[in-house]
């Protein structure tokens, strides 16, 4: 998966209780596909822009509206407006356009241009449609191994591509049309969208990514968060990191590249609240080194065990937090301070770091390096280094 939904820096959100049900939407995929879909019915039969039943992986249907239609001789191109429903989704009200020209049989396409394509032709037919997508402006483009594309292909996901050509088919089809068809896919704000998601450091650039796997957008999924930890791990391993540094959020993770300057910008992954999912991904992926770095909220609960470190999924166990505090050499004052009166672990971390031999930290950070198997960092709240397992 290429990812271009949630916004760097942001812990994937938990869906909570709710009045009503949270509102699906529909992927960049889908999107691209109900675009091209649009505009070779006009092109073919002669059918107004009016809503297209997209066709999605699992055989259901989709209807969206077509937008900014344009025609000239032999092509078409319209328009759909991205709606991520209550998903949490920088594409979300976008506009992901499609252009379908007609080939001539005889035409010669740029050599150039012709690394850039995607072309598909069904094997055993001499007569076979030739479907050749393209990226245009604000689709992004592939520069680092590690991904489902190679270097050089636009960031068009396998499975929008899939759906752009059985979409396409069926209106062949219906049209008993044989020929060449290009089809570009474009995003026209999808440059200045991409400088809000993580592909730049997926090796994704000049635009977003097409993508989607059902071509239906479930609101606040834990997959799509875990898909984004386990793309980031794939790049960070092609691109020959020997180790990764896992963090919360964009303020660990800023303090951590202060601290290792000379590692790789794919060595540094944001894996959210998904501690557990993400420590049991990279070390499958076989990384030589794992250093979870992170603010002391966060590491309290990681050294209680907690797997997702959410609020929602999570908590501070008092008993356990005065376990520590005793064995770190506090008095009865410090750890009923700890565990009876402050509300907060911000709280908490404030009064430690008033008292002069603080010794809990240490003890923090070396209970998280035994228990799991990593490098720990215990970072400030202001990117301030307070201590480290390995120091």
């Amino acid at each position: 998966m290429l990812f271009d939904g949630r916004q760097i820096g942001k812990s994937a959100p938990q869906q909570k209780a709710a009045t009503r049900p949270l509102r699906p939407g529909y992927t960049t995929g889908s999107c691209a596909a109900a675009a091209a879909r649009a505009c070779l019915e006009h092109l073919l039969l002669r059918r107004q822009f009016a809503p297209t039943s997209l066709l999605l992986p699992s055989g259901q249907r989709l209807e969206l509206q077509p937008i900014n239609p344009c025609t000239g001789r032999g092509w078409a191109a319209c328009g759909i407006i991205k709606d991520a429903g209550d998903d949490p989704d920088v594409t979300h009200g976008i506009e992901i356009r499609a252009k379908v020209s007609v080939l001539d049989k005889a035409a010669v396409l740029d050599k150039a241009a012709v690394l850039d394509l995607d072309l598909d032709s069904q094997s055993g037919n001499d007569q076979a449609d030739e479907i050749i997508i393209v990226g245009g402006e604000g689709v992004g483009r592939i520069t680092k191994p590690g991904l489902e594309l190679p270097p050089g292909e636009p960031a068009i996901n396998p499975t929008p591509r899939r759906m752009i050509r059985d979409n396409v088919r069926e209106i062949l089809r219906e049209a008993h049309f044989r020929g060449r068809l290009m089809i570009e896919i474009s995003a026209p704000q999808g440059n200045l969208i991409a400088a809000k998601t993580i592909n730049a450091r997926l090796g994704i650039i000049g635009g977003i990514s097409i993508l989607g796997t059902t071509g239906v957008v479930e609101p606040i999924s834990a997959l799509a968060w875990q898909d984004t930890v386990v793309a980031c791990l794939k790049v960070a391993k092609a691109c020959g990191c020997e180790g990764v540094v896992l963090t919360p959020g964009r303020s660990s993770e800023e303090a951590a590249q202060r601290l290792f300057p000379h590692w790789p910008q794919e060595a540094f992954i944001i894996m959210g609240d998904y501690v557990g999912f993400s420590l049991q991904q990279a070390k499958k992926f076989g990384f030589q080194q794992i250093i979870v770095a992170a603010q002391f909220a966060k590491l309290l609960k990681i050294a209680q065990g907690w797997g997702n470190t959410h609020a929602d999924h999570s908590q501070i166990d008092r008993a356990w937090l005065a376990k520590v505090a005793h064995q770190a050499g506090y008095g009865q004052k410090t750890v009923a301070f700890m565990t009876q009166q402050a509300q907060t672990a911000r709280t908490i971390y404030q009064y430690l770091r008033e008292q002069s031999d603080s010794l809990f930290f240490p003890l923090l950070v070396n209970r998280i390096s035994r228990d799991l198997g990593v490098r720990c960092i215990l970072f400030s709240y202001e990117g301030e280094k307070i201590a480290d397992s390995h120091a």
